[in-house]
């Protein structure tokens, strides 16, 4: 497997947080998830959100428990103004088995050796404003040369200096036309693509990346 991460917060600190979490023997967790609002206020939050989240994690549980869990202390942490969309997945690293919950995030993109590109579903609530809320199980798989690609709605939504957004498809494209490269060029050429297509339009929102490639 090869695995890159990426965040650019549009403001000295963001909202945006992903993660790497070795969750058992050749088991590897990912997580991403978007905070509503930018700044401090934020950012605070998200420190809470990742706290909990590590804290959560350690105990031997289905990742839709933990994720129901998580949902509970955000609820009792954030303010009526305040939520949190969140992926986690966690990959079987001998099988490629890929286990999901997604609380309102971006669908990840699952790019197929092929060149066929798969949305993952998005069918679980935000974090933090539905006490008692489950979640379902996801699940799919990596075969050798597949990538799957997560993402905070600061890629799709970078707008250029007339107010055109950047889009899922473009994305879609990029990573299709180059599926075959190291995940840390991938994660190089749709960063360099979005300060390209931006131009002198200021970012409007913090962007996080995560690109897993299996190898074999």
């Amino acid at each position: 497997y090869d695995v890159a991460g990426f965040n650019d917060p549009c403001r000295e600190v963001g909202g945006d947080y992903y993660d790497f979490i070795e969750r058992g023997p050749r088991r590897l967790g990912i997580a991403i998830a978007d905070v509503s609002g930018k700044g401090t206020g934020a950012a605070l939050l998200m420190a809470t959100v990742r706290a909990s989240f590590r804290a959560h994690v350690v105990v031997a549980t289905e990742i839709q428990s933990l994720v129901a869990s998580l949902n509970e202390t955000i609820v009792q942490s954030a303010n009526t103004n305040n939520f949190v969309s969140f992926y986690y997945g966690e990959i079987e690293g001998d099988t490629g088995a890929v286990k999901c919950v997604n609380a309102g995030h971006n669908p990840p993109m699952l790019v197929r050796s092929t060149g066929a590109v798969e949305r993952l579903k998005a069918d679980g609530v935000i974090l933090g404003i539905f006490p008692g809320a489950k979640y379902k199980l996801s699940e799919t798989a990596l075969s050798p040369g597949d990538m799957l690609v997560a993402f905070s709605d600061g890629v799709t939504e970078t707008q250029n200096e007339i107010d055109e957004e950047f889009g899922e498809e473009r994305l879609i494209d990029l990573l299709r036309d180059n599926r075959t490269e190291p995940a840390a060029t991938i994660q190089d050429l749709v960063t360099n693509s979005l300060r390209e297509f931006k131009g002198a339009a200021p970012q409007y929102d913090d962007i996080t990346l995560i690109v897993v490639r299996r190898i074999s």
